[in-house]
């Protein structure tokens, strides 16, 4: 064809490359080429069938995370930490500074004026019971001024509870 132009013959010899490249390569004379060929490309359809079930498990992860918010935020109004506008209320403040224990029911307790009444150690022995994680098969006895504060506890907890499964949040979900 007899053409001389620079950029035609850099991609001729390229290509004269590439060539013997290719002619050079262990697989090129290989038996077992197109198997292994076949193979391969089974390999990469497996593949991308795999990122397309990751993603549609992420997607479905979302949509349960979104299902799950909805119920956390209804409890929360109810619960009278966010208005209807999900607008922080003060209580939901003072829930957002505990970060300790189950801040839902130490908040209730806080504004049910549960610990008003409580000497020191009282209210620490009241506390206590959201740190503890030791399992005993004996009950401790319990003095009769605690015993009515533990009641007022187990009472909100309840109500927690009870607020939660009314607004289809899995009661071992709660925040």
């Amino acid at each position: 064809m007899k053409i001389k132009e620079d950029a035609f013959l850099e991609v001729v010899n390229k290509l004269e490359k590439f060539k013997t490249r290719l002619e050079s390569h262990k697989l090129h004379r290989d038996p077992e080429r197109d198997m292994l060929y076949e193979k391969y490309s089974k390999k990469m359809e497996l593949k991308k069938e795999l990122n397309n079930a990751e993603y549609d498990l992420k997607k479905a992860r979302s949509l349960l995370q979104m299902d799950e918010l909805k119920c956390r935020k209804r409890v929360l109004r109810r619960l009278g930490y966010a208005t209807s506008q999900d607008v922080i209320e003060r209580k939901g403040r003072v829930a957002c500074e505990l970060s300790a224990a189950d801040e839902l029911l130490i908040t209730e307790m806080l504004f049910n004026g549960l610990f008003n009444n409580l000497s020191a150690p009282q209210t620490c022995a009241l506390l206590s019971t959201f740190v503890c994680d030791e399992k005993s098969s004996e009950m401790p006895k319990l003095g009769e001024e605690l015993s009515g504060p533990l009641r007022q506890m187990q009472d909100i907890a309840r109500r927690i509870a009870r607020v939660s499964h009314e607004c289809k949040l899995e009661v071992g979900a709660l925040f």
